[in-house]
This record gives C-alpha cells, structure tokens and sequence, in this order.
C-alpha cells in the first residue's frame, strides 16, 4: 500500500513540475490596449510634421494674390534678394552680401565678359553669373560688375521681382505673361516654356515649368550689359 501511494505522490509531483515549466515557458505578455493606444498616438505625433513646418509648406503653396499679379515693368534690370534691392548690373561686394563668392579671384578681359561662372555659397550652392569688364584692362572678379544673375526657387533666397512678384516656384507660365505682358520670344519645350522680355544684352529671361514637382527648378536670368 505505501507503495502504490509513493507512486501517486511522485506523479503529483510530476504533474505540479510540468505546470510550473508551462507557466516559465511562455511569452512575455502583449501590450494592454491603453499602452498600445498610447504608442501609436506617440508614433503618429513623430510622423506628423510640426506646426511651423505645416504653416510654411501652407504658405508656400498659397497662391499668389491679384496684388502680386498686377501688371508691371520687367525691364527695370532691379531685383529684391533677402530685402536688399539689386540693380544690374551690380559690384561685387553685393554678390558677397548674398554669401556667394568665387574660390578664386581670376582676370577678365578687357572689353569682355565671362560665361558659365558660377560662385558658390556656405551650403554648395551657386548662382549662374556674368562679370563684365567694360575697360581698356583686364580685371579682377572682385573689380568687375555683375551684368548676369539667375536665380531660381532652389537657392534658398528670397527673391522678389519687379512689382512685388515672389520668385518661389508659384508662378506659372499664364502668370508671368499677366504680370509683365507679352514676351518678345516664347519657346515651348515638353512640360516647360521659355518667356523672353527685352532683346540683345539687355533682357530678361523665364524658364517656368509646369510639372509642380519640378518648380523648384524654375529660373529667372536677368541681364543688362551696359557701359
């Protein structure tokens, strides 16, 4: 008889082992369905953007206003850049107040200007421009005027043209030609257009896109080569 009870008991004891190694085996338990709540509140308020940011992208994509499209001359060769008026052409030390400058200061020739130079700012970005030495000698860059800037929405500055037109990447094509009237010359390309104001050395040049994803790249070049 003590036998047979030795054996119960040892199968007892067998069982009560077996639940207690079910109970150490299992996973870890689920998040309760507050903290669940609670993270994924914490995760939508990481993805959403902040409120300044909101408020610029909604500023940015607001569309300009009859103010700003009311009918003005282009052909002023003056520009607003960062709230310092521009008028080309313009020294050196104002392209330098914008923060562009070359990496070296080399010659141009006289009676001549240069193509494709490009100065660059803090952040690797750059203007297209022309230096024009009008003299007898040849000059520095830092001693010749700029008659040729370009500028487009990428560069980061705040640009305003003539009449109060915000450079931003808004305009379309129908909205330049309702500010400044008919361009001299128009050239139509696949998802752009090219608007022409003014002729020879002295004139204005748009190159506007309408494919909103690349606005950013639309381009303004004003040039006014005078003596």
């Amino acid at each position: 008889m003590k036998k047979v009870t030795a054996i119960i008991l040892a199968a007892m004891l067998s069982v009560t082992v077996l639940g207690a190694c079910a109970q150490n085996s299992e996973s870890v338990p689920a998040a309760s369905a507050t903290e669940a709540e609670q993270t994924t509140a914490e995760a939508a308020t990481e993805a959403e953007p902040t409120t300044e940011a909101a408020t610029e992208a909604a500023t940015e994509a607001a569309p300009l206003t009859a103010e700003e499209l009311a009918p003005a001359d282009i052909l002023t060769f003056s520009v607003e850049v960062n709230g310092k008026q521009l008028n080309i052409p313009f020294d050196y030390a104002q392209l330098t107040e914008m923060g562009f400058s070359m990496k070296e200061d080399e010659e141009v020739k006289a009676q001549s200007y240069t193509i494709g130079t490009y100065p660059e700012n803090a952040e690797g970005k750059y203007l297209n421009v022309q230096f024009y030495n009008p003299t007898d000698a040849p000059k520095k860059y830092s001693q010749c005027k700029i008659a040729q800037v370009e500028f487009s929405p990428d560069k980061n500055l705040n640009v305003v043209l003539p009449g109060g037109l915000p450079f931003d990447g808004r305009a379309t094509a129908d909205d330049i030609i309702k500010k400044y009237g008919e361009p001299d010359n128009v050239i139509e390309g696949k998802a752009f257009k090219t608007l022409e104001y003014g002729k020879g050395f002295s004139r204005v040049e748009f190159t506007i896109h309408s494919d909103p994803l690349i606005k950013s790249t639309d381009s303004v070049k004003i040039q006014n080569m005078v003596d």
